[in-house]
């Protein structure tokens, strides 16, 4: 998720986003707020999903993270 935030939101905003818009400071400031109630949801979540992924997977002595897949698969 990190790298459609970092990389490809700031590319679509520039893509949807005019000069004018730009320009509007109300409609910027706008903007502004609804991306900090976007990061402040992201933030609230990320603690309850490792939660519940510790929850499922075990946090034990030996517990370890979720593994890639196919051919970058990190042998056991």
């Amino acid at each position: 998720m990190n790298a459609h935030i970092n990389a490809d939101l700031p590319q679509a905003l520039l893509a949807v986003i005019s000069e004018a818009d730009f320009a509007d400071a109300a409609l910027m400031e706008s903007r502004r707020r609804d991306h900090e109630r976007i990061d402040e949801i992201l933030l609230s979540r990320v603690g309850s999903e490792d939660d519940a992924r510790r929850a499922t997977i075990g946090a034990g002595p030996g517990a370890r993270p979720a593994q890639p897949r196919g051919d970058r698969a990190i042998p056991a």
